[in-house]
């Protein structure tokens, strides 16, 4: 925002809309604080009650679980509490590639230090 000698508007009409956009964006939709991430369809177990057939070894890519955990931190907003729920076939055989960009999140921070 800025003001002139010379009465030029206070925003730009790109501020203005920009401004608008986040106004009706945050008044429409809630703020994310869940998230599932499908991490594999991979099971290391054949348990009789299981209802999945023909388990298959594929797996959620590190760039969209990121990308996903990313996402849930920005959109969040300024809720003090996210929940993230593991899912999958057997989501703790892909427990170290779910934890791999711990040390990404510096406590206290709301999005990921990248390099």
């Amino acid at each position: 925002m800025s003001t002139t000698d010379t009465q030029s508007p206070i925003w730009s009409q790109e501020e203005f809309i920009d401004s608008l956009a986040r106004e009706m964006t945050s008044r429409r939709f809630p703020p994310v604080v869940f998230i599932d991430l499908f991490l594999t369809e991979d099971c290391n177990f054949r348990c009789p009650y299981c209802f999945v057939e023909g388990k298959r070894a594929r797996h959620m890519s590190k760039e969209v679980a990121f990308a996903s955990v990313e996402f849930l931190l920005r959109e969040s907003r300024e809720v003090d509490k996210v929940e993230i729920l593991l899912f999958g076939g057997e989501p703790l055989l892909r427990l170290a590639h779910a934890t791999e960009n711990e040390a990404s999140y510096p406590a206290g921070s709301r999005l990921p230090a990248r390099n």
